[in-house]
């Protein structure tokens, strides 16, 4: 007799009037099998919810890190306050840079389109996250304020980098859903918009990996004077302008998916006014819109 039949005894010696509930009737193989319609359910949702959940944890972890970071700083008493000043830059721009990693994904991976995660779906995420914990990490643990600084830029170069290509391999995915007609023909021309601001969003990565490069370069060999503090406010400001740049991206869904707008004025060429200037798309003009507009052209 296994214990939860001796349960049960107990219970109907101890009170008869007790219902005691079968637990065989909940373990019934026929109310456990899993057809092939649930599994292709979760298939659909399922790269979504991997990047959703994956980053969601991470910044989780990240922001713990980045108040155990601010306690320690706030308690510093040892640099002049214009080293205590930069410490606190390059907290910011260490915030900055999870935001813009974690407000990335959160913008467009509604749109991802139906496949098995692969390796790098989950490398990259994860890289990056490890990364953004250095970041806070280096600002308490470094030894000597010139080596904060170093380490810190060269991790700002890594995480950069991985950024990048971690843009590039969502767009991958968005650029293998049109090709393999995965998204209807108005929900194509939407898509290839986003990709718009995904490469945008790529260079900008580019630019930021560029001039930290160049700029710890130039700070450590002494090639050219410059303030303390002009490296990292450059590097924050560029981060914090990457949040800006979510912010555009946001707005254009909010238009897009909007109960108002039609996907026919998109292909049509129709401006999308934009907080910070237009974006047109006469480009995305869809196949079947360009086939109607021959025979009157042709007339």
């Amino acid at each position: 007799m296994n214990l939860g039949k001796l349960y049960r005894t107990a219970l109907r010696v101890i009170n008869p009037q007790v219902p005691v509930v079968d637990d065989n009737r909940f373990s019934h193989p026929g109310d456990t099998k899993i057809s092939v319609t649930e599994v292709k359910e979760r298939y659909r949702t399922y790269l979504m919810t991997h990047y959703l959940g994956l980053h969601i944890t991470i910044v989780s972890v990240a922001l713990a890190v980045a108040g155990v970071a601010a306690a320690t700083l706030i308690g510093r008493h040892t640099g002049s306050p214009l080293e205590l000043a930069t410490l606190w830059i390059l907290w910011l721009g260490s915030v900055a840079a999870m935001a813009a990693a974690y407000g990335g994904p959160m913008v467009g991976v509604f749109a991802l389109p139906s496949y098995i995660p692969a390796v790098s779906d989950l490398v990259l995420p994860l890289l990056i996250g490890i990364v953004e914990i250095l970041l806070f990490t280096v600002l308490v643990t470094g030894h000597g304020f010139a080596n904060i600084l170093d380490a810190w830029f060269i991790l700002t170069a890594v995480f950069a980098v991985l950024a990048g290509f971690g843009v590039l391999r969502g767009r991958s995915h968005y650029q293998r859903g049109i090709k393999n007609e995965i998204y209807t023909i108005d929900l194509s021309e939407i898509i290839s918009l986003y990709m718009q601001f995904l490469r945008r969003d790529v260079i900008g990565l580019a630019v930021l990996a560029t001039i930290v490069v160049v700029g710890a370069v130039l700070r450590v060999t002494h090639a050219v004077a410059q303030p303390i503090l002009l490296l990292p406010s450059l590097v924050t400001a560029m981060l914090l302008l990457g949040l800006l740049g979510h912010q555009q991206t946001v707005r254009m869904w909010r238009l897009l998916l909007s109960e108002d707008s039609r996907p026919e004025e998109l292909a049509s060429g129709q401006t999308l006014e934009l907080a910070d200037g237009t974006v047109s798309s006469p480009s995305l003009q869809s196949p079947v819109a360009q086939s109607d507009q021959r025979p009157s052209e042709a007339g």
